[in-house]
C-alpha cells in the first residue's frame, strides 16, 4: 500500500525560532535516513499553482512512502494513495515511519468500493454503507489537523449552515432518509462527492452526471409527509418540503436452483406425490425436504397425506429457530448502526 503522510506545522507557536525555515534541517536528516521515501514541503505563503504542481508530483511519485510537510491549514487536495495526517512537532527529535496509526499520525480511513463496484444493497445497508464512515473519518481524523471551507463544500446545495455541527445534523437527516425511503438526496450527493474526492470546486452538474451514471437513474423531485412515530427518524428540514434525490430500487433477487426445486416439491407434495419419488426426482434428500417443510402452506400440508405424519413439532422448532435468528441479526444490525451514527455525531 502506497502511503502519504501529511504533517502540519504551525508557524505561530511561540517556541519556534527562524519560523520560515525551521524544518529544513530536519527534512535533510529525514531524507538521509529514509532512502526510499520522498519528501515534499509547501509554505502557505506560496502560490496555489505551486501547490497544484506538488500535488501532481506526489500523485506521480513511485515511492512507497511520501512525507508532505506543510503549514497550509486549509489543505484539501486529492491524493491517489492512503493518507495519514499528523502534526509536525519541532520538539520531537525523531519520528517513526510506519503505515500503522501511532502517536505521530492517524490514517484517514476512506472506502471507495461503492464507486469501484457499486452494489445498491451495501450502499443502503445500515451495516455495510460507507457513507457515514467515510464522512466521519474526514471530519474526525483529517479535520483534526486541517480545515475545509464549509461555504465551498455546501455551495449549489440547499444546505444552509455556518458550522460543521449544523451540517452534521442535516447529513444525518439525509442519511436516515436513505434508510427509510431509499432516496439519496442530491444535496448529500454533492457534499459526499466533494468530501471523498477532496474536490471542493466540483460543480453540482458534474457531480449529478457522476451519480446518474453510478445509479443508472436521474434525480427526481420529491415531497413527502415525513411525520412518523417518534424514536425512529426525524426529518425537520425535509418534511413537506420539495427536494431532489435519487430513488434507489433494490432489484429482486432471482430464485436459486434449490429454491426453484423446493417450489416444484411443494406442488408435487400438495398433489400427494410420494416424498420418496419427489426426493429421487429432484435429487434432494428427504431430510432436506422435511427441513424446508415450513415453506409449505398449511392447506398443502393437510392435503398431503405423505407429509401428514410429519411432526408439527419439527415445523414449530424450525420457525422458532428462524425467528430467533432473525431477531439476533436485527439486534446486531441495530447495535452496529447505532455505533456508526454515534461515531459520526462525535466526529
Amino acid at each position: 500500500m502506497k502511503a502519504l503522510i501529511i504533517l502540519y506545522y504551525n508557524l505561530e507557536e511561540p517556541n519556534i525560532e527562524n519560523k520560515n525555515k525551521f524544518y529544513i534541517d530536519d527534512l535533510g536528516i529525514f531524507k538521509n535516513r529514509f532512502k526510499n521515501t520522498s519528501f515534499y514541503s509547501f509554505e502557505n505563503n506560496s502560490s496555489i499553482i505551486e501547490l497544484k504542481k506538488i500535488v501532481e508530483k506526489i500523485n506521480l511519485d513511485n515511492s512507497q512512502n511520501v512525507i508532505f510537510i506543510t503549514n497550509k491549514k486549509d489543505l484539501f487536495e486529492y491524493f491517489n494513495r492512503a493518507v495519514f495526517v499528523g502534526k509536525y512537532d519541532i520538539k520531537i527529535a525523531d519520528i517513526t515511519l510506519s503505515t500503522d496509526n501511532n502517536d505521530f499520525y492517524k490514517k484517514v480511513n476512506l472506502n471507495y468500493s461503492d464507486f469501484e463496484h457499486f452494489n445498491i444493497n451495501s450502499f443502503i445497508s445500515e451495516n455495510d454503507s460507507s457513507i457515514l464512515k467515510n464522512i466521519t473519518s474526514i471530519f474526525r481524523d483529517y479535520c483534526n489537523f486541517f480545515d475545509f471551507n464549509i461555504d465551498l463544500l455546501t455551495k449549489e446545495t440547499t444546505y444552509r449552515v455556518e458550522t460543521k455541527e449544523e451540517l452534521k445534523q442535516l447529513i444525518l437527516e439525509d442519511y436516515q432518509l436513505l434508510k427509510y425511503k431509499h432516496i439519496f438526496t442530491s444535496r448529500l450527493a454533492v457534499i459526499y462527492y466533494r468530501l471523498i474526492f477532496f474536490d471542493l470546486n466540483a460543480s453540482s452538474a458534474t457531480i449529478g452526471r457522476f451519480f446518474n451514471d453510478l445509479f443508472n437513474t436521474k434525480s427526481s423531485p420529491f415531497k413527502f409527509n415525513l411525520r412518523i412515530p417518534p424514536h425512529k427518524y426525524y426529518f425537520p428540514s425535509l418534511h413537506n418540503k420539495s427536494f431532489r434525490g435519487y430513488k434507489l430500487v433494490i432489484p429482486k433477487q432471482p430464485d436459486s436452483e434449490y429454491q426453484l426445486k423446493i417450489e416444484i416439491a411443494k406442488k408435487l407434495l400438495s398433489n400427494n406425490v410420494s416424498i420418496k419419488i419427489v426426493s429421487k426426482s429432484l435429487e434432494i434428500t428427504e431430510e432436506e425436504l422435511k427441513n424446508d417443510i415450513y415453506f409449505l402452506d398449511k392447506k398443502d400440508v393437510l392435503k398431503n397425506e405423505s407429509f401428514y405424519s410429519y411432526s408439527d413439532i419439527a415445523k414449530n422448532n424450525m420457525k422458532r429457530y428462524n425467528g430467533n435468528r432473525k431477531k439476533s441479526i436485527e439486534f446486531k444490525q441495530t447495535a452496529n448502526s447505532n455505533y456508526i451514527i454515534e461515531n459520526f455525531k462525535k466526529s
